[in-house]
């Protein structure tokens, strides 16, 4: 960092010229607008989250996939047999739906209620 913000000494009398004093102002913005970005981007590099990281993450959640894939896989042997399993099976999806519509009409009587409080203010 410290190599792109040496100063450059430019003797005082050259400043008489008027195009030597834009470049160097020129010269100066640059240099502010490279600690701005070097600050944004160690910003951004401090919050990444390292390719071995999210490796790890896939693999314990590819893992976690396989073992929900077994033990939905014996439920299903183990319950095929009981009186009437399709008619439950698919209450259970239709339930399942309900509840994800329920949520997402609580979560949007939720905003509504939050747009009439910011329409009253």
């Amino acid at each position: 960092l410290a190599r792109f913000l040496v100063n450059v000494e430019v003797p005082e009398h050259m400043f008489t010229d008027e195009e030597v004093a834009e470049v160097y102002q020129q010269y100066k913005d640059l240099q502010e607008e490279f600690k701005e970005v070097h600050k944004t981007s160690e910003k951004f590099k401090s919050q990444l989250i390292s390719p071995a990281e999210i490796k790890k993450a896939i693999v314990q959640m590819e893992e976690d996939k396989t073992m929900l894939e077994q033990k939905v896989e014996a439920l299903h042997s183990k319950l095929q047999s009981t009186d009437r399993f399709g008619e439950m099976l698919e209450a259970c999806g239709k339930l399942r739906v309900e509840q994800d519509e329920q949520l997402k009409l609580q979560e949007r009587m939720r905003e509504q209620r939050g747009h009439a409080y910011q329409a009253e203010q």
